[in-house]
C-alpha cells in the first residue's frame, strides 16, 4: 500500500489551508468547555495572576491548571481568542508529526508513517477540534511525545518522556493512565529479570520534577499544593447517584439530592470535592451492582458516536447527533434544523455519514487488530502493549465517572498506527486476488 511522499505533502498543504480558512472565515464563539477555559484564563488576566489564583478560592473545582495557564499565556501575548485557534493549527500539525514519527519508530518504515499521517488527516475530528478551546491537542501531544521518547534508547529521551508525562498529567488527570502503562511493562520486565531500572528512574525523575515544580508554584499563588485538576470526586458522583444516566448529568447537585451543598459559594474547592467524594463512596458502597451496570452505558456514550467536534465544520455548535436524537425522541422532528436550508441539511448529513463511516471502520479494525495480536504471539509487537494499556487504563479511569464521545480521543489517536499492518495486508490480498 505505497504512499508517495510528494503526494502526502500536497495533501498536508491542502489540510493546512483548510484549517486557515476555517479559522479566518468560519470561526465560532466559544461555548461549553471552550468558554469555561477561556473565561478562567481571562479572569486570571484581569486579576494579574496565573491559574489558580486567589480569586479561585471558592470555585467548585480547579480545572486543568496547565491548560488554563497555556491559554492565559496566549492571551497575554495576543489579546484575542483568535490566538487560541491559530495555535490549535500548530498543535494539530505537531500532533500529526508526532504520530508519524512514532509510527516510523514502531515499524521502521517510512511508508507506514505516511499512512499513519493520512489516517490522521482523514479523521475529521482533528479538523473540527481546531475551532474549539479544549485540552485534547495539548494532552495528545504530551502523551504521544512521551511515548515516542519512551521508545528511544538514551537517558535524555527517557527524562523527556517523564517531563512530557508530567505536563500531560497537569493537563488532564487521565494522563496517569500512561504512567500505569509504563509501570506495568516495567513490572513485566522485573518478573523476567530484565528490568530497565535506569529507564524507569529517568521517567519517574522527569515526571516528579514537573509535578513538584507545578505544585509548588501553584501553592505559592493559591495556598494549596496542586498539580492537576481536582474535579474527580465531582465527576464520579455524576456517575454514582440515583439519577445517573451514564453520561453528563448534574441533577445530583440539585437541592435535596446527594450532591447538594448548603452555602456552596462559601466552600473551597477542597471542601466541596471532599464532600462529593464521601457521597460517591456512600452511594457506591450501597449500590455496587447498580454502579457496575452503568459501565456499559458509559462505554456506549464513549464509542457509539463521534461528533464532539465535527459539528463546527458545519459552522454550528447547536446541532449534533445527541441534540437531534433527543428532539426526535420527543416527537419534535419538525423543529430539527428548522432554520436551516435544504442544502445545509444535505451537507450536514453527508459530513456525518462520511465521518462516522470512517470512524466505525477504523474502530472495527482497531478491535480486530487487537484480537489478532493477542492470539497470534508470533507477530506480537511489544511496544503496542503500551498503547493498549494506555487505552485500557484510560477508559477504566473514565468509566469511574461518566462517559462522553470526547473522552476516547487520546486513545483513538494513539491506536491509529496499530491498524496499519492490517491495512497493508488487506491491500496485498486484494492485489493477489486481482492477479489470480
Amino acid at each position: 500500500m505505497p504512499l508517495n511522499k510528494k503526494h502526502f505533502l500536497i495533501i498536508t498543504g491542502i489540510y493546512l489551508l483548510i484549517q486557515f480558512a476555517y479559522v479566518l472565515f468560519l470561526s465560532l464563539p466559544f461555548s461549553s468547555d471552550s468558554l469555561r477555559f477561556y473565561e478562567l484564563a481571562r479572569d486570571c488576566q484581569l486579576n494579574h495572576t496565573f491559574y489558580p489564583g486567589p480569586h479561585n478560592h471558592y470555585d467548585d473545582f480547579i480545572d486543568s491548571p496547565v491548560y488554563v495557564n497555556y491559554v492565559l499565556l496566549l492571551l497575554n501575548l495576543v489579546p484575542s481568542a483568535a490566538a487560541i485557534l491559530f495555535m490549535n493549527i500548530v498543535l494539530n500539525l505537531l500532533q500529526l508529526y508526532l504520530l508519524m514519527i512514532t509510527a516510523r519508530k514502531l515499524f521502521n518504515n517510512e511508508n507506514y508513517a505516511l499512512l499513519a499521517g493520512l489516517l490522521y488527516i482523514l479523521y475529521l475530528t482533528n479538523l473540527g477540534a481546531v475551532l474549539l478551546n479544549v485540552s485534547e491537542f495539548l494532552f495528545g501531544i504530551c502523551m504521544l511525545g512521551s511515548f515516542y521518547c519512551y521508545l528511544q534508547n538514551q537517558k535524555r529521551h527517557w527524562l523527556l518522556c517523564g517531563i512530557l508525562l508530567g505536563v500531560g498529567i497537569g493537563v488532564r488527570q487521565v494522563g496517569f493512565a500512561l504512567l500505569f502503562s509504563y509501570i506495568t511493562l516495567f513490572a513485566i520486565a522485573v518478573l523476567r529479570k530484565q528490568a530497565p531500572w535506569r529507564k524507569m528512574a529517568c521517567i519517574t525523575g522527569g515526571m516528579m520534577l514537573v509535578i513538584l515544580a507545578t505544585g509548588l508554584i501553584i501553592k505559592s499563588n493559591f495556598g494549596m499544593f496542586m498539580f492537576t485538576a481536582n474535579s474527580g470526586p465531582q465527576n464520579i458522583l455524576m456517575g454514582a447517584n440515583d439519577y445517573a444516566t451514564g453520561s453528563y448529568n448534574t441533577r445530583v447537585f440539585a437541592q435535596g439530592n446527594a450532591g447538594y451543598i448548603e452555602n456552596l459559594a462559601a466552600k473551597t474547592p477542597a471542601e466541596k470535592q471532599a464532600y462529593w467524594k464521601q457521597q460517591s463512596v456512600n452511594w457506591i458502597q450501597a449500590n455496587p451492582v447498580k454502579w457496575l451496570l452503568f459501565i456499559p452505558k458509559k462505554l456506549f456514550y464513549m464509542f457509539a458516536w463521534d461528533d464532539w467536534s465535527i459539528n463546527t465544520l458545519m459552522h454550528t455548535t447547536d446541532w449534533n447527533l445527541h441534540t437531534i436524537a433527543k428532539m426526535a425522541a420527543t416527537g419534535n422532528t419538525a423543529q430539527i434544523m428548522a432554520e436551516k436550508s435544504l442544502a445545509y441539511k444535505a451537507g450536514f448529513l453527508i459530513l456525518y455519514l462520511y465521518h462516522h463511516l470512517f470512524y466505525f471502520i477504523v474502530l472495527a479494525l482497531m478491535a480486530w487488530q487487537f484480537y489478532y495480536y493477542h492470539f497470534n504471539r508470533k507477530i506480537f509487537i511489544t511496544e503496542f502493549l503500551v498503547i493498549y494499556l494506555f487505552a485500557f487504563y484510560g477508559i477504566a479511569i473514565t468509566v469511574m465517572s461518566v462517559g462522553a464521545a470526547r473522552y476516547k480521543y487520546p486513545y483513538f489517536i494513539m491506536l491509529l498506527p496499530t491498524i496499519i499492518p492490517m491495512l497493508v495486508n488487506i491491500h496485498k490480498n486484494k492485489i493477489r486476488t486481482k492477479r489470480v
